[in-house]
């Protein structure tokens, strides 16, 4: 099976050995990472790193991260990615990463759009779900706009900057997506 899509302006890949700039500059960047979570240091962003290099399977328990380069300019422009959260249930949390100089430009509905298809169609997964950080509010109209619907309010969930908080859970399942998005999505 191929680990790579397309969308209409994007091509995603896996990670690979030419992607540790990109890499790192997200992981540790404090402005990208204030709505994920704490920054990572150098180290542990090279870990991180080389992890995403290692063979992927549905069972790993492992992030599955695809670089997002641009169609047009072949330039890298962030991350995606998915990690199965359910083996059985055959359920994954999703998540876009943008470099700063490409957010708020209507890129993350694309994207979000075509991992989603991509990890039903040839993934196999049944349900997606995705928990943006409150207050994040860019991310919460991406997942809208993709067709993610708000289940529930996970309470201490995620910890950035030492604090625990609450977060809301968007999710979509896969009949819901096919209802609601056209048959070229589903080659």
């Amino acid at each position: 099976m191929s680990l790579q899509f397309e969308s209409a302006h994007f091509v995603y890949k896996p990670t690979s050995t030419e992607d540790e700039d990109l890499f790192l500059e997200i992981y540790t960047n404090s402005e990208i990472m204030k709505f994920v979570a704490t920054p990572l240091s150098f180290d542990d962003a090279t870990k991180l790193y080389e992890s995403s290099l290692l063979e992927w399977d549905f069972q790993s328990g492992k992030l599955l991260t695809f670089v997002i380069r641009c169609k047009k300019t072949d330039g890298k422009i962030g991350l995606c990615g998915v990690k199965t959260s359910d083996i059985f249930t055959k359920q994954g949390h999703i998540g876009v990463m943008l470099l700063s100089k490409y957010q708020s430009m209507g890129f993350g509905t694309e994207i979000l759009i075509a991992l989603s298809a991509f990890c039903f169609n040839s993934l196999g997964y049944h349900k997606l779900l995705g928990p943006p950080v409150p207050g994040n509010t860019k991310s919460i109209k991406m997942l809208l706009n993709a067709g993610y619907q708000k289940e529930a309010v996970l309470r201490d969930n995620w910890i950035i900057d030492g604090q625990y908080i609450d977060t809301p859970l968007y999710t979509l399942i896969e009949t819901d997506f096919r209802k609601q998005f056209t048959s070229e999505l589903f080659k």
